[in-house]
């Protein structure tokens, strides 16, 4: 009830800038719907609202420094536990009665009990009968990543080339026969040893007479070889005079077989060389047998890129295709054991006897080319090797081929011989005479097979197939020797394979080149080609780059305007360069755009959208009439921003502008003396000072992911509450109907992925942010994704398994995939140039980081164990990992930053840190380190390499968990309680939003 009116107050009522802790709505003042309107416009989370016969109450959560003029109601001012609507004096408050209200009206105070009030609860006045209900997903069912349905892991040369090789001799066949039977023979003793039981089953017992059994046959091997040895030295080779060579006539002479292994004389303790060599082999089959049971067990001592789906893929049809990863870059390992075998034999004085044999064999293979037996010849040929890295020397003889078809190879990489360069250099020139006489006799296959094979010379071979008008073998053989992704894409347009062209092409973004390549002899190619380059960039959101693109296809012409429109409507500094395209592609059409241009004249406000228009038309080349009045439009404009320092511009490009515009009396009336200059902005990291900040107020509505958007917006995910888009002020400007509480932000600031978790799935829907379009790509489930992706390519990982899924239409299409990694993901972390993750593994985690910008090619691969004096790891696109430990003082911090190659320490002064939590982000070369204070405030320093202490310290209340998100050097903060807080490094601008709805 209310209480009697007590004394007058001499200060009656709230002005100016004041902490409100409430609001009252009279109800003499305003109708019970106008009250609730008002009191939504300002509510935030965690405040609680009441309704008394004389009005409605509003009390906030926290109190908030608010200009008391432009607030719906009356605001209260808190006096220990009482709301007061005037500033009153200490006696006028101990005058007053004990209430939760003090109402000044007339002069006087009335006070007001909760008790008395009735609870308000604003959630029923909102009606949800115009939202549309979405339908259920039954979790039982969990949607599984996709398998690619094209076959880009290429084929072998056999299978390629087909019937057109010599098939292989009788031999062969009942080679493999044998094999079959061993292996049957082998698989049933095996079966029957396991199903035994005994001594030997469970124990290690077999297996150690396993290895005895090899070493007892090894011992033998040996001693044979030995027995030869004597026998051949006893009987040796005639010497050949100087000069002479031992090969058939018209042959160059044989240089020494090896620059790795010699042909020294035999050493006279060659006893103690034969005990080398014999501890070498037996070590070397102990490792052997080891990584085979290691295999057995399901744990792989290392990564083989396998074309098996992991997991509950296996379950699919074989038949399925899957998109390998491209190839490293890096040399083949070089194998050790090898060098040491090199050793051990040189020390034994098998060297003369192992360069006799490859003598032997190569003087027997060269009088086969001598004699036009090609078909054998080509059988016993062995390849040059100097084109590839190698990673040893191989130590076997030479032998035979048993046909004449390849595996599917990218690259050299193998054990290889090293004949010398004088010995090689006649070897590819018999190589070559090889192909011009099967050339000459229509051999095609076989010719293919000396290029390819023998003489290394990949590139020459698809050229050769091509002018041979066999563009499907060439297609298919550079998919599968992984040539340049160019060539790829270039030869299955040819070929007519459109789907696999355009699939490489968007998984390694290469359609410029091959567009290029094409648009000389194969123009309709070339133009279809085009065509899909330019969707791709406009399923990116660069709808300028996709009409620059499009254009030149005359019959595409419309679509291209559709996606200019599309450009228009994103607003800001993209719609202001958009209406120079238009005047540039289309200029009837600009006087339809009159509205917009004259605000770009008349708003004052409109400066980075007049800059952003200036720039453009200074980098036009040819210009036309429509150019030159958008020009003389603005440019008066243009320069009160110069003048204002708003913007800045060298004396050059105002006079290409003026040049433009045909305005020379401008030109005349320029002053002489410089442009006043634009304050440059500095970066974070190069400030000498430590910035200082301090959260924003809080807001109505929790905040559950945050992502910065062109012209400096934001989008932000409210849960069921869908998505909205708001400006630098925090005005809404878009919403999207849709539940999110994560965001996957494309690059070009234009489109967005949104998720959310239903019990075990994902469901993942598309946002065309400027079109306000949304499209239900389905659910799914996910372990763990990028959070930022091209607009196309979004990074995802299942178990073992990570696939870049194409997210333009559906989840359904895969981009690239390796589906048998080691272990499981358990991290992963992309930007524009890198990606890496961590693979687990027991005690530790692999680290994977793949270059971007190079078709996705991995370019390290390094092992950590846990532990190792760090108290954390954090995993960073850029850097790969970083260690992290920290030291407590008393008052003080010090971190040290362990990378790859180098050692940071950083000590934080002044922190408290008796029970903190610390939380690490990294961004380029800036990180966020937060430190969680018990009873106090979450602190968050910005430290930067080359700085003992922070270039920024952040505050933020403690009682609203704050969580962090770095985008290409713009920093996001935001908490449940509808506060947002943004930085941009390069320029140290900062930005607060408080979100009301």
């Amino acid at each position: 009830m209310k209480l009697p009116p007590v004394a007058a107050v001499s200060r009656p009522c709230l002005t100016g800038l004041q902490s409100i802790a409430g609001i009252w709505l009279p109800a003499e003042w305003f109708g019970a719907q106008e009250r609730a309107t008002r009191l939504l416009s300002v509510w935030q989370s965690k405040a609680r609202a009441y309704r008394f016969p004389a009005g409605d109450l509003l009390i906030f959560h926290e109190a908030r420094s608010l200009q008391c003029e432009a607030l719906p109601g009356w605001p209260l001012r808190r006096y220990d536990r009482t709301l007061a609507s005037a500033e009153l004096s200490a006696n006028e408050r101990k005058a007053a009665p004990a209430a939760d209200v003090w109402l000044i009206t007339a002069g006087q105070i009335e006070a007001l009990r909760l008790a008395d009030a009735e609870p308000i609860l604003p959630g029923l006045w909102v009606d949800l009968d115009a939202y549309p209900l979405m339908e259920c997903v039954d979790a039982s069912e969990l949607v599984r990543l996709p398998e690619m349905d094209l076959d880009l892991d290429g084929k072998s040369l056999g299978e390629v080339l087909g019937d057109g090789l010599p098939q292989a001799s009788d031999r062969k066949q009942q080679f493999l026969e044998k094999l079959a039977r061993d292996r049957q023979r082998s698989g049933n003793r095996t079966e029957s040893a396991s199903s035994k039981p005994g001594l030997l089953a469970g124990t290690g017992v077999a297996d150690i007479l396993r290895v005895l059994k090899i070493m007892a046959f090894l011992v033998g091997c040996v001693m044979l070889t030995v027995y030869l040895a004597e026998g051949m030295r006893s009987q040796p080779d005639p010497p050949l005079e100087p000069g002479a060579s031992s090969l058939p006539q018209g042959t160059m002479p044989l240089t020494p077989p090896t620059a790795e292994l010699p042909i020294p004389p035999a050493p006279e303790n060659a006893g103690a060389g034969w005990a080398l060599l014999l501890v070498a082999v037996l070590v070397w089959v102990w490792f052997a047998h080891v990584l085979r049971r290691s295999k057995a067990r399901g744990e792989p001592p290392m990564l083989k890129y396998s074309t098996q789906p992991g997991g509950a893929s296996q379950a699919s049809s074989s038949a399925q295709s899957r998109i390998p990863p491209r190839r490293s870059h890096a040399s083949p390992p070089r194998q050790r054991w090898r060098d040491w075998m090199v050793q051990a034999i040189k020390a034994s004085g098998l060297a003369n006897l192992l360069a006799n044999y490859h003598v032997r064999y190569m003087r027997e293979m060269l009088q086969m080319f001598e004699d036009g037996d090609l078909e054998k010849a080509l059988r016993h040929a062995v390849p040059l090797g100097e084109s590839q890295p190698m990673s040893g020397q191989a130590l076997g003889n030479p032998q035979a081929r048993k046909d004449l078809s390849l595996s599917r190879v990218s690259g050299a990489g193998g054990a290889g011989y090293n004949f010398g360069e004088e010995f090689s250099q006649h070897l590819a020139a018999t190589y070559r005479r090889a192909f011009e006489k099967l050339d000459r006799e229509g051999r095609v296959d076989e010719a293919v097979f000396v290029l390819a094979e023998l003489l290394q010379s990949r590139s020459e071979a698809l050229d050769y197939l091509e002018r041979k008008e066999r563009v499907k073998q060439a297609a298919e053989l550079a998919l599968a020797w992984d040539m340049p992704v160019h060539t790829i894409v270039r030869l299955h347009c040819l070929a007519d394979d459109w789907r696999t062209a355009i699939a490489v092409a968007r998984r390694d973004n290469a359609f410029e080149a091959a567009v290029s390549l094409l648009a000389t002899k194969w123009p309709d190619a070339s133009r279809r080609l085009r065509v899909e380059w330019a969707q791709s960039l406009a399923d990116r959101g660069q709808w300028l780059e996709a009409v620059d693109t499009l254009w030149p296809v005359e019959q595409e012409r419309n679509l291209a305007i559709r996606w200019l429109e599309s450009a228009e409507k994103a607003e800001g500094q993209l719609a202001a360069r958009a209406l120079v395209q238009r005047a540039c592609l289309v200029p009837a059409t600009l006087q339809t755009h009159v509205e917009r241009i004259a605000r770009l004249r008349n708003d004052p406000e409109a400066y980075a959208e007049r800059t952003a228009l200036a720039l453009a038309l200074i980098e036009l080349k040819a210009p036309n009439t429509a150019c030159r009045r958008l020009a003389k439009a603005i440019l008066p404009a243009l320069m009160v921003d110069i003048a204002q320092t708003r913007a800045s511009f060298h004396r050059q490009q105002l006079y290409v502008l003026i040049q433009l515009s045909g305005d020379e009396l401008l030109k005349a009336d320029l002053p002489r003396q410089p442009f006043p200059e634009a304050s440059r902005p500095q970066a974070l990291a190069s400030r000498k000072d430590t910035a200082h900040w301090q959260a924003p107020p809080a807001g109505n509505q929790a905040i559950l992911d945050a992502a910065v958007l062109a012209d400096g917006q934001f989008l932000l995910a409210l849960g069921e509450a869908g998505l909205v888009r708001v400006d630098e002020q925090g005005k809404i400007t878009a919403r999207f109907a849709t539940p999110a509480t994560h965001i996957v932000a494309a690059h070009s600031g234009m489109l967005a992925l949104a998720l959310i978790k239903r019990d075990q799935i994902w469901r993942v829907s598309r946002i065309d942010i400027a079109n306000l379009h949304i499209t239900d790509l389905g659910v799914m489930q996910l372990d763990h994704f990028a959070t930022s992706y091209d607009g196309i390519g979004w990074t995802v990982a299942v178990g073992n398994r990570l696939c870049v899924l194409d997210s333009t239409r559906s989840l359904r299409d895969v981009l690239w995939q390796v589906t048998d990694l080691p272990g499981p993901v358990i991290s992963l972390q992309t930007n524009r140039q890198f990606e890496v993750m961590a693979v687990g593994k027991p005690g530790g985690f692999e680290a994977w980081q793949y270059r971007l910008e190079d078709s996705r090619r991995l370019v390290g691969r390094d092992q950590y164990d846990y532990g190792g004096g760090n108290d954390f790891w954090m995993i960073d696109a850029s850097d790969g990992v970083l260690g992290v430990s920290n030291k407590v003082k008393p008052n003080k911090v010090e971190l040290t930053l362990q990378y790859p190659h180098r050692h940071i320490g950083i000590a934080l002064d002044g922190v408290v840190t008796s029970s903190a939590a610390v939380k690490l982000t990294k961004d380029r070369q800036l990180l966020a380190c937060v430190f969680d204070e018990p009873s106090l405030v979450t602190r968050t320093f910005f430290l930067t390499h080359g700085r003992s202490g922070p270039c920024g310290v952040l505050e933020w209340p403690y009682d609203a968990p704050a969580s962090t998100r770095a985008m290409d050097g713009d920093w996001v903060i935001f908490d449940c309680e509808g506060r947002l807080w943004h930085m941009n490094a390069a320029t140290s601008m900062v930005r607060s939003i408080s979100l009301r709805l």
